[in-house]
């Protein structure tokens, strides 16, 4: 269908939830729908509210929380100057793609009060915003931008760290059964740095370990840090942690809360040499 034919609604979300500060504060375009398109356009600072209602459990620790919204923030400001696709008239979609969002007329009070507590607070690399790519569980490791995406990564802190503090996430471990008459042989041909399947022969195919999740299902192999085990008529997947492993692991920043670092430790820890900028105290109308 034409894009010119897509069905677009631009609707204005009720301030009702919004933090003081996002009077001031830009307005994201948010694909809600994609066939037809349908896009919001909501203040940030709401916006933010309805992603971390999504993307973080309401009960973690408030300084989780807060880290949480500032990466958020972050990278939904990169992604309003950087949109995936700009002929369409958004900045940012509702799926795992950029960030899942629920839009709510009220949310958790703790949710609340780290958006509000962080309000316009971004980080800077190199004085510049930049993707503040998250997921779930690293698995005990961090990965380097540079090996999920091909070419330029947005992401320019790329240091490799171990991460001991995700272990009680529900996805530390994870396997998966795949028929082998079905599916045939898997063969992991090539690993990168941090142990993550960079390269795979599946179905007398290379395939690349990001690809072969996609194929599969990201629900299904969680990440690329697994090993394989054939067996006389199935294929058994073992692997840690779920999510492409770069950046803010959510389930570790879960742990450091838990034991009592704050969001700008924690910040730091996945962010290394990154920078955070704290709003003007009397920001122009």
């Amino acid at each position: 269908m034409p894009k010119n034919l897509f069905l677009v609604f631009f609707l204005m979300m009720s301030c009702a939830t919004t933090p003081p500060a996002s009077q001031t504060s830009p307005t994201i375009r948010v694909a809600i729908q994609k066939e037809p398109l349908v896009i919001k356009e909501i203040p940030l600072e709401a916006y933010l509210m309805g992603v971390l209602a999504k993307e973080v459990l309401p009960d973690w620790p408030l300084e989780t929380l807060k880290a949480q919204a500032v990466a958020s923030r972050t990278y939904t400001l990169y992604r309003k100057e950087h949109p995936r696709s700009p002929e369409e008239n958004f900045d940012i979609e509702v799926t795992v793609q950029d960030q899942v969002f629920a839009l709510q007329e009220e949310y958790p009070p703790l949710i609340t009060q780290a958006v509000q507590e962080t309000a316009g607070q971004i980080l800077q690399y190199d004085g510049k915003v930049f993707a503040a790519f998250y997921h779930s569980t690293c698995g005990g490791i961090s990965e380097p931008a540079e090996s999920v995406w091909s070419g330029e990564a947005p992401f320019p802190v790329n240091q490799i760290h171990p991460d001991p503090f995700c272990e009680d996430s529900p996805h530390s471990h994870w396997s998966y059964e795949l028929d082998k008459e079905n599916e045939g042989r898997i063969e992991i041909l090539k690993r990168n740095e941090t142990g993550r399947v960079a390269l795979l022969d599946f179905q007398s195919h290379e395939v690349s370990g990001n690809s072969f999740r996609e194929m599969i299902g990201y629900q299904k192999i969680r990440s690329t840090l697994f090993e394989v085990e054939e067996e006389k008529d199935r294929i058994l997947l073992s692997g840690r942690g779920s999510g492409h492993g770069v950046g803010l692991c959510q389930w570790g920043a879960k742990g450091m809360g838990d034991l009592g670092y704050t969001y700008q430790e924690i910040l730091e820890f996945y962010y290394p040499g990154a920078t955070l900028k704290n709003p003007p105290l009397n920001p122009p109308l």
